[in-house]
């Protein structure tokens, strides 16, 4: 029996997610030595895996690939979605999926809505990092507002708009420096924007969403 991650560890939501997934996994101590993962661009780790899969294996994919069409075993599909209309090869990926997870009451309902069987479809929540966000231990007050925007991969207009309305106020204005998400010529936009603001600068940031 093994239990196989099909998706791809980065710093984008999903990959933070099945990263946390996978490390929490590994760790049971039943579990964890069963795991397998397999990125979801690598097609020939993937056609092998599932030449050797078995009935009794099980099957994540967090990714929204038809994966049971080619893998013996159960097959679980994870998906997030931020519409009441889900894209139809991923609602064609999970009406064939022997179950699905949803991180939300919300997203169990639209997919029920968009004809999933509810038998086949359970609610996920994902996890919290407690070293990170611990409600017992909040960061202290230094005096300092702090402004949080989250927003898609289009955002820098948004994010400059959101600067310039902060202009009488001093505040840090959190940016996420990741690849990919945040390039340095957005920053330095971002950054010519805050220079003309009064008392706004742009926070360093480690990953994609930080205090």
């Amino acid at each position: 029996m093994k239990i196989r991650l099909i998706g791809q560890r980065n710093n984008f939501g999903i990959g933070v997610h099945y990263t946390n997934f996978a490390d929490a996994l590994r760790k049971l101590s039943h579990w964890g030595v069963l795991v397998e993962e397999i990125s979801f661009e690598d097609q020939d780790v993937l056609l092998a895996a599932a030449a050797t899969s078995k009935p009794d294996d099980i099957n994540i994919c967090f990714v929204s690939i038809p994966l049971q069409h080619h893998f013996r075993g159960t097959n679980i599909q994870w998906v997030v979605f931020e519409s009441t209309r889900v894209p139809p090869n991923v609602m064609s990926t999970m009406l064939t999926a022997d179950v699905v997870w949803v991180p939300s009451a919300w997203g169990r309902t639209v997919l029920i809505q968009n004809g999933l069987d509810p038998e086949r479809c359970d609610v996920v929540p994902e996890g919290v990092d407690t070293d990170q966000f611990h409600p017992w231990h909040p960061s202290p007050d230094d005096g300092v507002f702090r402004y949080l925007l989250t927003c898609t991969r289009t955002w820098i207009d948004q994010c400059e708009c959101v600067v310039w309305q902060f202009t009488n106020i001093g505040h840090e204005f959190v940016v996420p420096k990741t690849p990919g998400v945040c390039t340095a010529h957005q920053r330095r936009r971002m950054g010519t924007a805050a220079n003309r603001s009064r008392g706004c600068r742009l926070a360093n940031c480690d990953h994609n969403v930080e205090r």
